[in-house]
């Protein structure tokens, strides 16, 4: 491990390790936001159009995201610095995305769209997340060899 900023290096397995818990965590608090909003006001095709937007959210953004910040980490040196988990651009959606966020809770949008737009954001999310986890198991599988 190198020792020039050796208390912000992570190792492959352990960027992986980052990204998933984050698109885990950030999914999973997206999801459960809109929930309750959703089913508190009984709303519940909404619910059955939170699995169609975030399964399509998945399909067609997330998981080819995922797959490529995978390979990011995967063609990187063993040891990194933590920021290194996602490319700048990434960061940068991140960073427009939660601001989004921000507006969207701000504006006069309906209360329902606001619930089903994060939700499916956030199931979208968890649903990518499992392609963090299966290369941070899949990273386990490497070192065991």
């Amino acid at each position: 491990m190198p020792t020039y900023y050796s208390s912000l290096t992570l190792s492959r397995r352990s960027r992986l390790l980052a990204a998933s818990a984050l698109w885990t965590l950030v999914g999973f608090v997206l999801l459960c936001r809109g929930l309750v909003f959703l089913i508190a006001d009984s709303r519940y095709l909404m619910v059955v159009l939170v699995l169609l937007l975030g399964t399509v959210k998945f399909f067609l953004v997330f998981r080819n995201t995922a797959q490529k910040n995978v390979m990011r980490v995967r063609n990187r040196k063993e040891w990194a610095l933590i920021h290194e988990v996602f490319p700048l651009r990434t960061w940068i959606l991140m960073s427009v995305m939660i601001i989004l966020g921000f507006l969207l809770r701000g504006s006069p949008l309906p209360r329902e769209f606001y619930s089903l737009i994060i939700s499916g954001v956030g199931l979208g999310m968890v649903f990518a997340s499992t392609v963090f986890w299966k290369a941070w198991m899949e990273e386990a599988g490497r070192a065991d060899d």
